[in-house]
């Protein structure tokens, strides 16, 4: 057995409280996070209802939140409430921010519970930062917020429901979808029934990469937020078969407006027929006019440059049988 002087057990003690000393300032800072607020375009003219997406953020102490301009017009984000100018910029102030910049809120000391902030140039823009944290910010009831299951595929949909406040009956709620890197997939919007309770539906044809993902339900005055995480696949509901080259060709045509939605509908409608991408069931195209969200066209013309997968580009199609555009 191996003796050591007491000087030694004296140093290995001041070194393991150094370490613990130490971990309380590191591992904060490993476990922050980062959140984007986005400022939509158009929020300068005033006839949007939501200027900054989403108007309502959550964060912990030691978080990064940015702030990114995707309007056409110069926006200055600083802490305050429009009726009170003399306080603009009290707490923090980021600045001017250019179009298709962004900006970082130097929020270095967090000592209230909540922050208001506006477009000093717009004030009607209007959002509010809360910590998630703080006492006043954490649910009363048991189960706020429940999913129907944690691990889902694509195709397949999460059904959130919960029980907030009775003093919370008929007041609106935001229920904000983010993936792994935080950022804002979707934002659902309702009001709590005569039981403060609800019921959401969150489609997975709108997801593509896979990963965690956090739901996250706003509400109350002062703010309170409950959270989920459901693990997301993007395994295709079709069959993941490869798809031909010569499909790429109609892509491109369809991308550079040489022909019309209907047309590319049909040529999905084809290719369906015939197996080359093989679906679970027949389907057909509808012949009354439907609208393709952007976001599908984004899609194919991403993959007919070979910038996303043929599992991404799938996921469109998916996308479009599941919302009727291509129907069983």
């Amino acid at each position: 057995m191996l003796l050591f002087p007491p000087i030694f057990h004296g140093l290995l003690g001041f070194f393991l409280v150094s370490i613990m000393a130490l971990s309380l300032f590191v591992f904060p800072e490993i476990f922050a996070e980062e959140w984007t607020i986005e400022i939509q375009n158009g929020a300068s003219e005033g006839m949007l209802e939501m200027a900054f997406l989403p108007d309502k953020v959550a964060f912990a102490k030691g978080d990064t939140i940015k702030i990114r301009n995707n309007d056409s017009v110069n926006h200055h984000i600083t802490s305050g409430l429009p009726d009170f100018p003399d306080y603009y910029g009290y707490f923090f102030d980021a600045g001017v921010i250019k179009p298709k910049m962004e900006s970082i809120i130097p929020l270095k000391e967090v000592k209230n519970e909540a922050y208001y902030y506006l477009c000093e140039i717009h004030p009607w823009m209007t959002g509010k930062l809360f910590v998630s944290d703080t006492i006043v910010a954490q649910p009363e009831t048991q189960n706020p917020i429940t999913l129907n299951k944690n691990l889902v595929s694509k195709g397949e949909s999460v059904t959130v429901t919960g029980t907030v406040h009775a003093d919370f009956w008929g007041s609106e709620y935001q229920m904000q979808i983010y993936d792994e890197q935080n950022k804002l997939i979707d934002i659902i919007y309702g009001k709590f029934d005569d039981k403060s309770s609800y019921s959401e539906t969150i489609d997975t044809n709108m997801l593509v990469a896979p990963g965690n993902y956090k739901v996250n339900l706003v509400y109350a005055l002062p703010s309170k937020i409950a959270k989920a995480n459901f693990e997301f696949s993007n395994e295709s509901l079709l069959a993941q078969s490869d798809v031909p080259s010569w499909i790429k060709n109609v892509s491109n045509l369809w991308c550079s407006s040489d022909i019309k939605d209907a047309e590319f509908l049909n040529a999905l409608q084809y290719m369906i027929k015939n197996e080359i991408i093989n679906v679970d069931s027949k389907v057909k195209i509808y012949s009354e006019k439907r609208d393709i969200p952007n976001w599908v066209k984004n899609n194919t013309c991403l993959w007919s440059d070979d910038k996303i997968s043929d599992i991404e580009f799938i996921s469109g199609i998916e996308y479009l049988i599941n919302t009727g555009a291509i129907k069983a």
